[in-house]
Parts: structure tokens; C-alpha cells; sequence
């Protein structure tokens, strides 16, 4: 529909539509849902696993299915992500296609979604970044299982690309072999009686070997990325935490080292079967450290406080509406020991401001073990009565289906 007029007659006959099913038959949100819900970390949606893999055990069997950007161009591709009981109390897991594995809990908790990083511009710096292995999709293949009390999960991670450029006796500068690879361990457990621990390690190494006037010249990289992180459930309240900590580099003359501390306390305003409301109270510590050859540069972000309220509710028994509000105060400051001022001292800036940002999103059930989320495009939504509008309303788009 090219009109926009008619594309919100057909938005509002959607979620007006009378249905029969049970509004009890709410099925887990997916990626889709938690982006549309700025990342929270509370409310009801498959990334709760990201961080707490050892949850599938309370989820009974199910997959997912999340679409790249539609509009634009993507920044990543599809992901899946499935977990069923293959054996007795044994559950088995696998995700594939995404991009932060390695660090995807702390990226959970540090309130990372689809848009971006919601506390920071980016986990790491140009180090991780430089490094493909870290760029390209990686597997995620592991188990859990439930205990006495409680339950545990361990999975593996791995990615590689290699590539090969047979230039013999080239005189100009050709990549002979580029290999980058990734591997990676994820642990989580969780008592039964409201604590939850989790950890990641993972290392990215690449080799870059290249012909320059007839000699291989080889430059190498790594870089090695851990967290650790805890929730505690309480009547009232639900504290978490994650420790974040980086090291390496994509060739011998540039170093990089990071670490940071997150703290947040939340606890559910309405927490039912047709509907979440979940308020959450952040601060956090980042520091990022750059040593380009004999310089020095280091950058500090210190947020606090921070906030987000996040909801989803039912409005029939086939259909939903979701969304978010986030909002923080953070001060960040860059030292940089090269650069020097007139009186010969090194380069100090620092820089505070208070920010604010904001989603939405729909979600449709048609069964009671279908569920298909959509983030809306909120720059689009004051167009949407305009007519003759052709700018999209849904960027992202997610299903979670429930396989017992």
C-alpha cells in the first residue's frame, strides 16, 4: 500500500480484529521485541538468554527467527536461535548468525539491542573492531540442564574466514592470505532460589600476510574479551551487575585494553500474563585505553544515573503494542599524553550532557505458540496519516514459535 492512509486503516482493522484465542497464551517475545523495548532487561523476551542461557530449562522447547534490517542497509544479517529437550531434562541450544558472541551477556545487561548500545558508543574499540573474526557471525552450540535446585548451561562459540590470493611474483602490494578466527566458552548457573551467575571468554586472532615488491611481509592481531556477571531476584526488587574486561590489538603497533563496571536495580510494576512493566535504575564505569605506537590515549565514561521504563501489553487476544522510554546523564572525558597543550601538557577534554531516546513496536499471535514482533520506524511515525507516504513502518522483525 502505497498510501499511508490506507496502511493505518489496515494498522488499526489488525489490532481491532475480534479473535477467540486465550489472552493467557502469551508466547515469548523475540530480539525484535526486546529492540523494540530498548533493550530491557527484565521484561519477558528470548534475549533474557544471551545473558542466562541456563533459563531455556523453565521455557519448555522453542525457536526464533530474526530478520536484517529492512530498511536500509543492515547491520547485520537474519539470526536464529533454537532450544529444545533432545534427551531427558537435557536441553540443547544453538544460535547462529550473530555478531556480539563473546560478549552478548554483558551486551545484555550494558542494555544492547538492535539500535545500538544504549550506555555506550561501543564495547570495545577500533581493536575489536579491525579484527573480522569479531565482524562475521559466529556459532553458538551448547547445553543446560536443571538440578535439584536450579539448573547450568555451557556453550561453545567459534568463527573463521579464510582467504587465499595466489599473486606469486606480483610486484605491486596483494594480500597473499588473510585467516581470522574466533573461539569462545559461555558458561551460566542459576541456584533456583533467585541467583544467577554467568561468564564469557572468548579470543579473535588474524593473520594478514601480503606481497610487497616481491617480499611477504605478515602483520597479526588478537584480542581477548571476558565477563562476568550476576542477577539476584528479590520480592521487590532484581539487582544486577557485570564486570567487562578487553585486551589486544590488530597489529604490533597499536594496543588496546578496556574495562568497566555496570550496576542495576529494577523491579516489575505489573509483571502478568498479558502484560509486562518493568522499571530499571542504571550506572556504569567504562574505560577504554589506546596505545597507537609510542602514544597514549584514554577515554573515560562515567553514566549515572540512568533509567528505563519498558512495557508490553495485550490489547486483544491476538495482538500487542510494546515499547520504551531511556534516559541517562553521562560525563566522558579523553586524556590523550602525545597531544600537548601550549604549556606542554598532555590533552585533557571532558564533556557531560543528558540524553534521552525512545522505541515502539506491535506484536500479532495468530496461534497460541505464534508469536511475530514488529519494531516500528519511530522517524516515520508522524507520516504515517500523510498520504501518498512510501517510508516503511517496520524496521525489524522477529517470530519466537514454541515447539512442544
Amino acid at each position: 500500500m502505497k498510501s499511508a492512509f490506507w496502511r493505518t486503516l489496515a494498522i488499526v482493522a489488525i489490532v481491532a480484529m475480534p479473535t477467540l484465542a486465550n489472552a493467557n497464551d502469551a508466547t515469548i517475545g523475540s530480539e525484535a521485541a526486546h529492540s523494540s523495548m530498548r533493550g530491557t532487561t527484565l521484561n519477558n523476551t528470548t534475549a533474557l538468554l544471551n545473558a542466562w542461557p541456563h533459563l531455556a530449562v523453565y521455557n519448555g522447547s522453542g525457536a526464533e527467527l530474526v530478520s536484517q534490517s529492512l530498511v536500509g542497509d543492515a547491520d547485520d544479517g537474519g539470526r536464529a536461535r533454537v532450544w529444545w529437550e533432545a534427551y531427558d531434562e537435557l536441553w540443547l541450544n544453538m544460535q547462529v548468525g550473530r555478531t556480539d558472541l563473546g560478549g552478548q551477556a554483558a551486551n545484555f545487561l550494558w542494555g544492547g539491542n538492535r539500535a545500538g548500545d544504549f550506555f555506550m558508543p561501543s564495547m570495545f574499540g577500533d581493536a575489536a573492531d579491525n579484527l573480522n573474526a569479531l565482524d562475521n557471525p559466529w556459532i553458538n552450540v551448547g547445553i543446560a540442564k536443571p538440578l535439584t535446585s536450579g539448573a547450568w548451561a555451557v556453550n561453545v562459540l567459534w568463527a573463521a574466514e579464510t582467504n587465499t590470493n595466489d599473486a606469486a611474483g606480483a610486484d605491486n602490494d596483494q594480500t597473499v592470505e588473510d585467516s581470522a578466527y574466533g573461539y569462545g566458552l559461555q558458561a551460566s548457573w542459576g541456584n533456583g532460589n533467585g541467583l544467577h551467575v554467568s561468564t564469557e571468554l572468548t579470543l579473535q586472532s588474524e593473520t594478514d600476510e601480503s606481497l610487497a615488491g616481491g617480499e611477504v611481509q605478515s602483520v597479526e592481531g588478537d584480542f581477548l574479551n571476558f565477563s562476568l556477571n550476576a542477577r539476584y531476584d528479590t520480592e521487590l526488587y532484581i539487582y544486577q551487575g557485570s564486570f567487562v574486561f578487553g585486551s589486544g590489538g590488530p597489529n604490533d603497533n597499536t594496543d588496546e585494553s578496556a574495562f568497566g563496571f555496570l550496576a542495576n536495580a529494577g523491579r516489575f510494576l505489573k509483571n502478568e500474563v498479558d502484560g509486562q512493566t518493568s522499571v530499571e535504575f542504571v550506572g556504569s564505569y567504562f574505560n577504554l585505553k589506546t596505545e597507537p605506537g609510542d602514544s597514549e590515549v584514554t577515554n573515560t565514561t562515567f553514566m549515572i544515573p540512568g533509567v528505563r521504563v519498558a512495557a508490553w501489553e495485550k490489547i486483544s487476544d491476538h495482538f500487542g503494542i510494546m515499547g520504551a522510554v531511556t534516559g541517562q546523564y553521562e560525563r566522558s572525558s579523553t586524556e590523550d599524553l602525545d597531544g600537548q597543550t601550549n604549556d606542554g601538557e598532555p590533552v585533557d577534554s571532558s564533556s557531560g550532557d543528558f540524553d534521552y531516546d525512545w522505541s515502539a513496536g506491535l506484536f500479532a499471535q495468530p496461534t497460541e505458540n505464534v508469536r511475530i514482533d514488529f519494531q516500528l520506524v519511530k522517524e516515520n511515525l508522524g507520516k504515517t496519516l500523510s498520504l501518498g507516504n512510501n517510508d516503511p513502518l517496520v524496521w525489524y522483525l522477529g517470530a519466537t514459535v514454541g515447539l512442544n
